[in-house]
């Protein structure tokens, strides 16, 4: 059973994505979407979660994120995988909650080898990114691309990794870096209230990413950005520069100045190529077929594990 928040559109993209490429690989795969607001709105999930256990009676279960690995480790009966994403260890309250979540789990999945370095724990812990459907982000002609989105082919496009309202991604230091270019000729374009599809199409039409985020875990917009080809300018920040060694017309910010920011977007639009992100990303195994083989050998593992205990 996987347990993730239920937030206004659905589960989180990576993890309706993730399911559906574990039933691909034949696991039988139900879902409990955990609702409501704050501390209180997860405990008012308890009762309603064990009824689903004793429904389903499934063999373990996997929560997205520490809170969600709290609630679920609030029953003994059925051994608890976590996936922690970010947000979960790099808020340090959060973080204080997510290590109870940590010690009960059976298994621990961080999505960075950051996020494992901040709890400073190895037990039965594993770094697998969240992976990418390759069949739905691919390069296609950036011409195209603008065309069916409607937008303007004579202009540069700096794509924003996140919507302007989100303060943890520094909008405004993205705004300050392509103010820095002087050029008219440059939109920026934030991304916000699209579909998937539109994502996709998105990265394609755009002439470069740029995320400014304060912290992250493994940015799936990132990886996204680099199964389309399309480059990449970033701070430092998450896994962002271990993703993207070794490959073309993609940066990563040693300090957090818009200034540097700023020429690094102009040595990219000068470029103007793309990039070959999506060898790297395939070669490092983050599609999401090969995510969901790396977790169903950790599922299997941790079975073996609680039948012999």
């Amino acid at each position: 059973m996987v347990v993730a928040k239920y937030g206004r559109h659905g589960f989180a993209p990576f993890v309706q994505e993730q399911v559906d490429a574990l039933r691909q690989q034949g696991v039988d795969v139900t879902t409990f979407a955990v609702k409501g607001r704050g501390i209180g709105g997860y405990l008012h999930n308890i009762k309603p979660l064990k009824k689903a256990l004793q429904a389903v009676a499934p063999d373990l279960m996997h929560a997205h994120y520490g809170l969600c690995g709290l609630l679920c480790n609030m029953q003994r009966g059925v051994p608890v995988i976590t996936t922690y994403h970010g947000s979960d260890i790099n808020d340090w309250h959060i973080r204080q909650l997510s290590k109870i979540s940590i010690w009960f789990s059976v298994a621990n999945i961080f999505v960075s080898d950051a996020l494992l370095h901040m709890v400073r724990y190895r037990r039965r812990a594993y770094v697998q990114p969240c992976g990418v459907d390759t069949t739905l982000f691919y390069p296609i002609d950036k011409t195209e691309a603008r065309k069916r989105l409607g937008l303007d082919s004579k202009h540069h496009i700096v794509l924003f990794a996140s919507s302007y309202t989100n303060a943890v991604k520094s909008p405004n230091l993205a705004k300050e870096a392509v103010a820095g270019l002087n050029d008219s000729n440059v939109c920026l374009i934030e991304l916000n209230n699209y579909s998937r599809a539109e994502v996709a199409l998105l990265l394609n039409a755009a002439d470069v990413l740029l995320l400014t985020s304060k912290h992250e875990g493994s940015p799936q917009v990132v990886k996204e950005a680099m199964a389309v080809g399309c480059p990449i300018v970033s701070v430092d920040v998450g896994d962002v520069r271990k993703q993207i060694a070794d490959t073309g017309n993609n940066y990563v910010s040693a300090t957090r100045s818009s200034t540097e920011l700023t020429s690094l977007l102009r040595k990219v639009l000068k470029n103007n190529q793309r990039s070959n992100g999506r060898e790297k990303l395939i070669k490092n195994g983050l599609t999401n077929e090969a995510v969901a083989q790396s977790l169903c050998r950790i599922f299997q593992q941790a079975i073996n594990d609680n039948i012999q205990h």
